[in-house]
């Protein structure tokens, strides 16, 4: 998908220049990319730049943006996570993209005919469609899921991840998806999608600055000894040292192997950290988009109030650690964060995620469904972590992949057995009749 890839930054660019007809938009966007970049195969299916957007960008593109010659569109220098604060740059034209594969693998001649015990599908990404730490949708599964967007079935994904991280979790894989991302649930229920684009945002919330900024100073009195030691700045008789969280009185000596805990932030301009060099950062950062990403930064001073300045409101903090620190951790984290207005969750076992306290994915479900006009007893969730306990308990047809938390296993309808990479094909096959058909030609 390097192409495609590409395709995404060169169409941002030449809609934000300013360009107003298809011609132009069409010249700027092949005008970045050679000539063995400018056509690529996905699902059997052969596209090239050229035909990808003269089939899209006059009639499919509008479910997102209004592209007619009177629109006007935001310029690259004043598009700012404050003017348009769900979808930065970046995303746009990823999106767009999306749309317009899905659209033309729907034009296929042959589709297939599902009758199935639910109507819709939502799934958690790593655990679920990969088995964790995969950080893309394996390839049964990818196909499974591009011959079930062309039937009447809706699919939507419901993550802790970001919406650039999901597209690329659903399109780098062996198989790309035609999946569209839209609608859906992100940021565990910070920021929900409805079916109708980017400007269809249903719900947003975000940790406040000032909420944000306490909450890191707090996280940086931790540290980590021997890489599973956790120990808790305090002062003694006017000194501050690192002791063990362990009870003892007396404080330990810092020794090299000392150092503070990994900590992240993410919003719509990205993610934000000091260091990318620990094993954990390195796992969580695989999955993202290497463009959003901002090392070396002083979290403290990047969310301090600047005159003249607009606040830095964050999704989540992330803290990228070994289970057994994060363990310990949070018995000293999950009751200071809800003095800010703020709940902690373990998505994968390596991250402690910090998220708005009335975010959640069932909330953000409920939303979407309403949208879709379908009711929980409808729909079929793939899950496999603690963040999804709750949307679990919801829904008509709830499924726990293998090696789920303890918790989704005991709520769950059905428990997988074989591998999350086959997680999604064995719930149709299970749950679905399917049947093949011939479209019926205009």
């Amino acid at each position: 998908m390097l192409s495609s890839v590409l395709f995404i930054s060169s169409l941002i660019i030449g809609l934000l220049g300013g360009a107003s007809t298809q011609d132009i938009l069409l010249n700027a966007v092949t005008a970045n990319f050679s000539n063995s970049e400018k056509s690529y195969t996905s699902n059997n299916v052969n596209f090239t730049l050229e035909s990808v957007f003269n089939n899209t960008i006059s009639s499919n593109y509008t479910d997102i943006f209004d592209f007619s010659e009177n629109s006007t569109f935001i310029g690259n220098d004043t598009m700012t996570e404050f003017d348009y604060p769900s979808i930065p740059t970046d995303y746009v034209n990823e999106v767009n993209e999306s749309v317009a594969h899905n659209r033309l693998l729907r034009s296929r001649k042959i589709t297939k005919t599902y009758n199935c015990q639910f109507k819709c599908i939502i799934s958690d990404l790593d655990g679920s469609l990969s088995e964790v730490g995969s950080n893309v949708i394996s390839q049964e599964n990818a196909r499974s899921l591009n011959e079930l967007l062309q039937s009447k079935i809706r699919f939507f994904i419901s993550t802790g991840k970001s919406v650039s991280s999901s597209i690329k979790f659903m399109t780098n894989g062996p198989v790309s998806t035609s999946f569209s991302v839209f609608p859906g649930v992100y940021y565990n229920g910070a920021l929900v999608y409805g079916p109708g684009g980017v400007k269809d945002i249903l719900f947003e919330t975000r940790i406040k600055s000032d909420a944000a900024l306490e909450l890191i100073k707090y996280l940086r009195r931790f540290g980590v000894q021997n890489g599973n030691s956790l120990r808790f700045e305090s002062s003694i008789n006017g000194v501050n040292k690192f002791h063990r969280i362990s009870g003892e009185d007396a404080p330990d000596e810092v020794s090299s192997e000392f150092r503070l805990l990994n900590i992240a932030i993410e919003n719509t301009s990205g993610i934000f950290l000091d260091s990318s060099e620990a094993e954990y950062v390195k796992k969580y950062l695989s999955g993202e988009v290497d463009s959003l990403i901002h090392k070396g930064v002083n979290l403290i001073r990047y969310l301090e109030m600047r005159e003249g300045e607009k606040p830095r409101t964050l999704f989540k903090i992330v803290v990228a650690e070994s289970p057994e620190v994060l363990s310990e951790l949070r018995e000293h984290v999950e009751a200071f964060v809800r003095m800010f207005g703020c709940k902690v969750h373990r998505s994968v076992p390596y991250l402690l995620e910090i998220i708005p306290e009335n975010a959640s994915k069932h909330n953000g479900t409920k939303l979407i469904l309403k949208k879709l006009g379908l009711k929980f007893h409808q729909v079929a969730f793939l899950g496999d972590g603690e963040n999804d306990i709750e949307l679990m308990t919801k829904v008509g047809y709830p499924v726990a992949t293998r090696g789920s938390t303890p918790a989704i296993t005991y709520i769950a309808r059905t428990v997988q057995l074989v591998s999350p990479e086959m997680a999604l094909v064995n719930l149709i096959n299970e749950g679905c009749t399917i049947s093949d058909c011939n479209k019926k030609k205009n």
